[in-house]
């Protein structure tokens, strides 16, 4: 039973646009959080998980934050008219209620903090028929939960886990780049690139290593001339790095009957892949379209998402095909 299970937001934000000189721009804002969070968790299973004929209160959490005020401001310089520069900053606040303070049943842990910088440059070319962008990413997540050494980790079904103390720090930064719109008459393009690194300083290692380093996706239609102006083709791609998981995991015990063998170690990886889709659409007449889409044409087999050795590891989609008919008056 969990009776209450509440989570209650409450939030308002305010923004400030400036024009403080002809080429410059700011903008400023702030919003004000507050967060509560109440559960209890009852259950008729004692300490041993043996059914009982009476109710136990197994965790009780009545956590709330006083009002947060989390910052942002950006600045936006115009170079000339087809160029402008920009630089951006917001501050974190993320509660971490489910993770508890020891010593056990612990308390909801204090929110985690941090901060997202960004630096870039966007430019509108080609009489604006092309919009590229540029940019440079900087968060910082402090105060994460990670464990506590001083006290044994347990866990309370769906009601968290102690005993964690607020000392992580993790950074993920990079570069993420983009170009959009008529490259030439009749051909449309979209690319985009984005590098990761990230790095739990707490430990110096990756944070996550399900998360690719690098990933490039990009598109591209051609509105046939002339006579065949009628025909649109196009194609593209999803190219990803490889990404992976390590870990122990439990293992059968057979006189007891469950899961508390001793842990063995597992690996998981999905090497580098590429997704190739294509398209081919035909306009009937003003009013009708008329679509064939093509997604994963080679029917590449891999892991969209890799997990645990319990879950967490999905597929994605085999070959597939899309006919689509769009009508408009």
């Amino acid at each position: 039973s969990y009776d209450p299970n509440d989570t209650r937001q409450y939030g308002v934000y305010g923004t400030l646009r400036l024009e403080v000189a002809d080429n410059t721009k700011v903008v400023v804002g702030a919003r004000a959080n507050k967060y509560k969070f109440d559960q209890i968790y009852s259950t008729y299973l004692d300490a041993s998980w043996q059914m009982t004929d009476t109710w136990r209160v197994a965790s009780a959490t009545q956590y709330s934050e006083p009002t947060q005020v989390v910052p942002f401001g950006g600045v936006i310089y115009d170079l000339s008219p087809q160029w402008s520069a920009y630089a951006s900053y917001a501050e974190i606040f993320n509660p971490q209620a489910y993770y508890k303070s020891g010593p056990a049943p612990g308390s909801g842990l204090k929110p985690m903090h941090g901060s997202n910088t960004e630096v870039g440059v966007k430019g509108e070319l080609l009489d604006g028929r092309l919009n590229t962008s540029f940019a440079l990413y900087r968060v910082i997540q402090k105060d994460r939960a990670i464990q506590d050494a001083r006290y044994p980790i347990t866990e309370t079904l769906f009601a968290g886990t102690c005993c964690y103390v607020n000392s992580g720090k993790v950074v993920s930064q990079g570069v993420d780049m983009e170009v959009n719109g008529e490259v030439a008459r009749g051909v449309n393009l979209y690319a985009g690139y984005t590098f990761n690194s990230n790095r739990n300083k707490t430990d110096s290692a990756v944070f996550s290593t399900i998360t690719p380093k690098h990933s490039l996706k990009f598109f591209g239609t051609w509105q046939l001339p002339g006579a065949a102006s009628a025909w649109k083709i196009g194609g593209g791609a999803t190219i990803n790095s490889n990404q992976y998981v390590k870990g122990t995991a439990a293992t059968w015990n057979e006189a007891a009957q469950n899961w508390t063998g001793p842990s063995t170690a597992f690996a998981y990886t999905q090497a580098g892949y590429a997704v190739w889709n294509a398209m081919v659409e035909y306009r009937v007449n003003p009013h009708w379209q008329v679509a064939l889409n093509g997604n994963n044409l080679f029917d590449k087999w891999y892991y969209r998402t890799v997990g645990s050795s319990t879950l967490g590891n999905y597929y994605g989609e085999p070959r597939n095909w899309m006919l689509t008919l769009r009508g408009s008056y």
